[in-house]
């Protein structure tokens, strides 16, 4: 029999800046609106604050629990451990591997269509005050007096490639 939750719970990176899901089967799944770096060092935060908390009944008591409390008791449900710590490494991997912040100046060509190919040149690079980084950018079109655009890090790194030669476009 197939059981069916009472309730569903939604929640968004608009409003949330790390989620962490962690299903009875199969892999846990992170979304993370924060730097790689910065959600793994939250992760290992909340392994550590997870380590530190005490039992219900030692909070109440004030004493020792007996159960929770001896020496060869987990801390937490076995895998546990494991699981944080491959996704912390597995997040700490990719924030090594994140390109790096372009300068102005730099070429870059576009991935996919439309206008694959195309040859940008980054012309301004800022930190708004919520911390997220943009990117302006121009390009070469003869039939406008001026073409550009402007867009967040992350999505200039999806659709743009470090050009590999350099262009006069």
């Amino acid at each position: 029999m197939v059981r069916i939750p009472d309730a569903v719970n939604v929640v968004s990176l608009d409003t949330h800046a790390l989620i962490v899901a962690v299903p009875l089967d199969g892999p846990a799944d992170v979304s993370s609106s924060l730097p790689r770096s910065v959600a793994a060092d939250v992760l290992r935060q909340i392994a550590d604050q997870l380590d530190a908390q005490p039992c219900p009944t030692a909070a109440a008591t004030g004493q020792p629990c007996p159960i929770h409390d001896t020496p060869t008791a987990p801390t937490r449900p076995h895998g546990l451990d494991d699981l944080l710590a491959t996704i912390a490494d597995q997040m700490q991997q990719a924030a090594d591997e994140e390109p790096a912040t372009p300068a102005e100046g730099d070429k870059y060509v576009k991935r996919e269509d439309p206008d694959e190919g195309r040859v940008v040149t980054v012309e301004r690079v800022w930190t708004a005050d919520d911390g997220h980084t943009a990117v302006a950018y121009k390009w070469h079109d003869p039939r406008a007096s001026y073409a550009g655009s402007a867009c967040p890090l992350d999505v200039f790194h999806r659709t743009y490639a470090p050009a590999t030669e350099p262009a006069d476009q």
